[in-house]
């Protein structure tokens, strides 16, 4: 099975390039990209650059030579849900688009701007034991580890008022630039998409501070665990429920 897996940054790059063995680089429209192989799965990983833009561009573009079966949204954020730790992970269930209509919040929550991951259109029961299997995979391996919603948009969220503001209205757990660049690449090309991501600050006074500090130990971590999901045979049961729920 074929994953492309996302990177936004240079650091996040060079972490999963560490931790996932990737070999035999080379540039696909203009990015950075490498292969790793992880249980029974291939992985093309890309350094898109950050910010929604540049994502999707990118993604779309490499879906086309690349032919994946899965897309994987990768990388650091900012955690939001009460209680939430740096190092933690959040499984990304949907992704709300919170800066497509207006400079700041929008004060409606249209419909265009909720983003679901392929888990979403799964029945109940496929869904949770999908997530409950990734989570005790998590768990087993020293990882803390939520289910959540992640808020995309390209602001840098640094303050407890606005922090409040997204919980309050969106409900969400972590904030990134991308995740909704890969979602809707995904939706336009028919493909499964998911998000695993990992908290490297808080989105408070100390952003920047605890980004910098954090962000290599981070993500190190997660492409840690995303290689053990592979090994575990996670995302071929994840593309054998999508598979399923096509021939419907």
């Amino acid at each position: 099975m074929k994953i492309l897996l996302i990177t936004p940054t240079s650091v996040e790059y060079k972490m999963c390039k560490k931790a996932l063995a990737v070999k035999t680089e080379s540039r696909s429209y203009g990015c950075k990209t490498g292969t790793a192989a992880c249980g029974q799965d291939s992985i093309l990983v890309v350094k898109t650059g950050p910010g929604k833009t540049r994502t999707a561009v990118s993604t779309t573009a490499l879906i086309g030579s690349f032919a994946p079966d899965i897309l994987l949204d990768t990388g650091s954020c900012g955690g939001i849900s009460p209680g939430i730790q740096i190092g933690e992970l959040i499984i990304g269930d949907a992704c709300v688009e919170y800066d497509l209509y207006e400079n700041g919040f929008p004060q409606k929550s249209a419909g265009e701007i909720q983003l679901q991951s392929a888990l979403a259109l799964f029945n109940k029961k496929v869904k949770r034991t999908l997530l409950e299997n990734a989570v005790a995979i998590a768990q087993n391996n020293g990882y803390g580890v939520r289910v959540g919603t992640q808020a995309c948009g390209e602001y840098i969220i640094k303050s407890e008022r606005m922090k409040q503001a997204l919980y309050d209205k969106y409900g969400v757990s972590g904030c990134n630039w991308e995740t909704a660049a890969v979602f809707i690449s995904a939706l336009r090309c028919s493909l499964p998409a998911f998000s695993l991501r990992v908290v490297s600050d808080l989105a408070d006074s100390h952003v920047l501070k605890d980004f910098f500090k954090n962000i290599r130990p981070c993500t190190y971590r997660l492409y840690g665990y995303i290689g053990l999901l592979c090994e575990a045979g996670w995302f071929t049961r994840f593309y054998e429920q999508w598979l399923r729920l096509k021939k419907r």
